[in-house]
């Protein structure tokens, strides 16, 4: 029930894939945590990474996020994309979040 298929679009210069693969939702302790999974493959390459998420409440109006994760990537997109690969997991970790942030927005009746 907490796996999904998932397909991501990831490159590096002119090295890119759509990469299929899944997510997972484990480890929960509702509301405090949970651990994300998260496997892919295409063509150019392998991606795998776990991200620990956790919630910490600050005071009444403000909760943290903080994040914990570890990528590994292989095969082509590895080897010629190595120094970049830093720079891509923040990409899409700011990503996740602003998607996340939007999903959190009351929505506004017309």
């Amino acid at each position: 029930p907490d796996r999904f298929a998932a397909t991501m679009q990831i490159g590096i210069g002119a090295i890119k894939g759509t990469y299929k693969g899944t997510v997972q939702i484990a480890d929960k302790q509702e509301p405090a945590q949970y651990t994300l999974a998260v496997e892919g493959s295409a063509a150019p390459g392998f991606v795998r990474g776990k991200a620990l998420m956790k919630l910490q409440v600050e005071d009444d109006n403000v909760t943290r996020l903080v994040i914990d994760a570890d990528v590994q990537v292989g095969g082509l997109i590895a080897s010629v994309g190595q120094r970049f690969v830093s720079g891509i997991a923040k990409q899409l970790m700011r990503e996740l979040l602003v998607n996340i942030e939007q999903s959190l927005k009351p929505e506004t009746t017309a």
